[in-house]
């Protein structure tokens, strides 16, 4: 997870100066990246390890990782301002996801970023893609994916990806 959050905010930060966001919101988008499955912590490791099979009960007690982290974060003056992305990084642009079932521009911007990226990172990560099936290159994956990304986002990102691998 550590490693995950590194790289989710090392990627947060280089999409965000990619679309010439400001130097404040680029550092939001940083935090936000890093602190995003937060919530997790509340969880025992057994729950988190990638390769056992979760029950219905368990898959729900993940699903409320979100909500964890937004309380988490809501305690301390420092990080209020990023409660919402962590809150929202689930939500989906067809309104499929969790926990409030937003969608489109009603999901904040720093959830849709971090929600493209967090995936990604997900998808390259070669323990959890084998876990979801996932056989072909994790950007082509990602690219294919309609629905659950806010699509402006997911071409920056995807392009940006392309650049730093050509």
């Amino acid at each position: 997870e550590e490693e995950h959050a590194q790289r989710v905010s090392q990627w947060c930060h280089d999409l965000g100066v990619t679309m010439e966001l400001s130097h404040v919101k680029i550092r939001r988008l940083k935090l936000a990246g890093y602190f995003h499955d937060i919530g997790k912590v509340v969880f025992h490791k057994e729950l988190l390890d990638e390769n056992s099979d979760l029950s219905e009960e368990e898959l729900t007690e993940i699903k409320k990782h979100p909500i964890m982290g937004y309380r988490i974060l809501n305690a301390f003056d420092d990080t209020m301002s990023l409660a919402d992305a962590v809150l929202h990084h689930h939500e989906r642009w067809d309104g499929t996801g969790y926990p409030k079932g937003l969608k489109g521009e009603e999901i904040p911007f720093l959830a849709r970023v971090v929600a493209v990226v967090s995936y990604y990172d997900r998808l390259a990560s070669a323990p959890e893609a084998s876990a979801l099936g996932i056989n072909q290159n994790p950007l082509t994956h990602l690219e294919k994916m309609e629905g659950h990304f806010d699509p402006e986002i997911k071409r920056e990102f995807v392009k940006m990806i392309r650049n730093l691998l050509s």
